[in-house]
């Protein structure tokens, strides 16, 4: 005549996750943030000033990080490339 309640679930404050790894690290968007770093922030980049000023802005982000040499580089490289960019784009006639 009475229905039974049905048991209940335990309940956690956290919810747990099955197992960590290092591949569950690396598909992060912080990981991806600082694959694309480079090209998101020099993308309107048109002058070697402002290059600098983005890469010391970075550097006082970032130079505590192991791999800082190499993501200056790549920011240099991008920032580089944009600003040829733009002054291809400025001037068309030349080659």
């Amino acid at each position: 005549m009475y229905k039974s309640a049905a048991p209940k679930e335990p309940r956690f404050l956290f919810a747990p996750t099955p197992y960590f790894s290092l591949h569950t690290l690396l598909s992060t968007a912080w990981y991806d943030y600082l694959k694309q770093m480079p090209n998101s922030l020099t993308k309107n980049c048109t002058s070697p000033e402002q290059l600098e000023k983005i890469r010391k802005g970075q550097e006082h982000k970032f130079r505590w990080r192991d791999d800082w040499p190499e993501m200056e580089k790549a920011l240099l490289a991008a920032g580089t490339a944009a600003i040829a960019a733009h002054a291809a784009q400025k001037n068309p006639d030349q080659v």
